[in-house]
């Protein structure tokens, strides 16, 4: 065979790239169906729970709260089937996974525990899940901010901080997987009065203090991913940019709300269990979010994003000078009295 001829049954990078598209769909579709599941199993539990006799403080998950993790698992699934080779999808789908997972683990273990007469299998190992399951989440938040939004990163020199945010994660995971004690599932009281003597069955005393250390360098590459989204803003031009802007808008909404939630719930403005207005208001804004994230690595309809601001602008300022208008002339109405 001449060098360089390739046989006719030979794959080619390009076909075995077509011919993975369709298992590489397939597996982003059997995992949203997993996080859809895993969902609807949570909201089962939480409805057998109804009315059960809880010990005082212990919170249990809530129909809103455990929603709202369908958005990331469903847009991953959605992106991970049509943009495959973009990890964005896959890592917004391994999100949603393991946010899913944690409220099931709250429900297993408080119908274990208050509802099932004769309790459930594996509680004690069900719980030991709930102490890790949220470590793979933050690293796949950290890469989020690291890849968006065509899945490379913005320069070399930015490899050293991936490195380091998976090298964090797995570490923090063990760390978290062994941390020494109860197991702390769900509660405002802590889980030794859930579950009284159910300690770590995997619990290693050298690691307790690698938890607290480990969570503060995953924090902190969580920072250096937002600095380099922010970086590439400033650099990206044309198709790039626009897909910036529609996560930017949509950011700029989520970021407002949890201010406004932070600022109420220290004061003492809002209350600390919220309401279902205000639960439903954030997840809206949490799934605008998600959808502006579906439209840039989808790019559909990229260009309408100017359009999009430009109104906002308008209406918000228009919005401002009715409000102004109303209260100068509640104010003058109030003196003229």
């Amino acid at each position: 065979m001449r060098p360089g001829h390739r046989d006719a049954g030979e794959a080619t990078p390009r076909t075995a790239g077509r011919r993975s598209r369709p298992t590489l769909a397939r597996l982003a579709w059997v995992l949203g169906a997993v996080a859809v599941t895993v969902v609807v199993v949570t909201l089962l539990l939480i409805v057998r729970a109804r009315g059960a006799q809880l010990p005082p403080g212990f919170r249990t998950a809530g129909v809103v709260e455990t929603l709202q993790f369908l958005g990331p698992a469903i847009v991953g699934a959605v992106l991970a089937a049509r943009r495959p080779h973009n990890p964005i999808g896959w890592l917004l789908l391994g999100l949603g996974l393991c946010f899913a997972v944690y409220p099931l683990v709250v429900m297993y273990v408080t119908t274990a525990a208050f509802v099932s007469p004769r309790g459930l299998p594996a509680v004690r190992w069900v719980a030991w899940v709930g102490n890790w399951i949220w470590v793979p989440a933050h690293g796949c938040i950290a890469l989020l901010f690291l890849l968006f939004p065509n899945g490379r990163l913005l320069s070399p020199r930015w490899r050293p901080v991936t490195w380091a945010a998976l090298g964090a994660t797995a570490v923090l995971l063990i760390a978290a997987a062994c941390h020494p004690g109860p197991l702390e599932v769900g509660g405002s009281t802590g889980d030794a009065e859930v579950l009284p003597g159910f300690d770590n069955p995997l619990g290693v005393a050298a690691f307790g203090p690698i938890v607290a250390a480990m969570v503060v360098v995953v924090q902190a590459i969580e920072v250096l991913g937002i600095a380099s989204l922010a970086l590439r803003f400033r650099r990206s031009r044309g198709e790039e940019r626009q897909q910036l802007k529609w996560v930017a808008y949509a950011g700029v909404f989520y970021g407002l709300l949890t201010v406004v939630l932070v600022v109420g719930h220290s004061s003492g403005l809002i209350p600390e269990e919220g309401t279902l207005w205000l639960e439903v208001l954030d997840q809206a804004t949490a799934f605008g979010l998600l959808a502006a994230i579906a439209v840039a690595v989808l790019k559909y309809r990229l260009y309408d994003i100017d359009r999009i601001i430009n109104r906002t602008v308008v209406y918000g300022l228009l919005t401002a000078a009715l409000g102004l208008c109303y209260v100068a002339g509640s104010l003058g109405f109030v003196l003229v009295t």
